[in-house]
């Protein structure tokens, strides 16, 4: 594996949490070879830093079983001492429907990571009444802020794509809403999924957060409309302003 830019700019930098073949490596002999960028100029003096962790909860690579892996052995940060997600975080692996992360009780978001390079989140839902849902992407805990680049896509029960959007949110982040996308409107009762990538695939994101809201519309009537903590049976009340 090579890289160009990934360190400090204009630097460079491999790291597992980027490059998944440069996790769990086995034992041998590596090599590093240095280059100046289009070998066209000199570099009077570079430093070369090599950190090797061994494999285990704090490593910064999501072992097979963890649920997150936030580079440290702390609890209250979303990641438990033993790696175990904490409410409102994703839970690792949620990379396919049939692993998405749930809500969690009593709460309307969730907060999660795009890593390593290439990662896609998945999370499910449910609508307990017809209703218009509405998907915003943001900085985590500041709703009006986004300092990355967001593609989420809404999709039924049976994984069925309803509809995608990439820059509708603040910043470069993703918005779905009734208003821009006419066919999320009075959406029947069920499971629904967001899945969140990178733009492109291009970059990992340290932290991101989510959050689906729905508003009922039935009969001509509008409304808070229940959205569930899935798959527990008891109803949160979200209303849209």
């Amino acid at each position: 594996m090579n890289n160009d830019d990934g360190g400090t700019a204009p630097c460079s930098r491999i790291h597992p949490g980027q490059y998944p073949a440069a996790a769990n490596l086995p034992v041998g002999t590596y090599y590093v070879r240095v280059e100046r960028v289009g070998n066209n100029a000199t570099q009077a003096q570079y430093v070369l830093s090599i950190k090797v962790n061994p494999p285990g909860c704090g490593d910064e690579i999501l072992q097979p079983t963890e649920q997150c892996e936030d580079g440290n052995t702390t609890s209250g940060d979303g990641c438990s001492q033993t790696c175990a997600s904490e409410s409102p975080f994703e839970i690792e692996p949620n990379g396919a429907l049939p692993t998405a992360s749930p809500l969690w009780p009593s709460t309307m978001t969730w907060k999660g990571a795009i890593t390593p390079l290439g990662d896609h989140d998945y999370f499910r839902f449910t609508l307990g009444a017809v209703g218009s849902p509405t998907l915003v992407t943001h900085d985590r805990d500041s709703p009006m802020t986004c300092a990355f680049d967001t593609v989420i896509h809404l999709l039924d029960g049976n994984g069925v794509q309803i509809a995608q959007d990439d820059d509708s949110g603040p910043g470069s982040c993703s918005a779905i809403n009734p208003v821009l996308f006419p066919q999320v409107q009075s959406l029947p009762a069920g499971q629904y999924f967001l899945w969140v990538q990178r733009f492109d695939d291009s970059q990992t994101i340290a932290g991101y957060q989510p959050a689906p809201r729905s508003r009922r519309s039935v009969s001509g009537r509008s409304g808070a409309a229940p959205i569930c903590a899935a798959p527990r049976s008891r109803k949160r009340w979200l209303t849209v302003a």
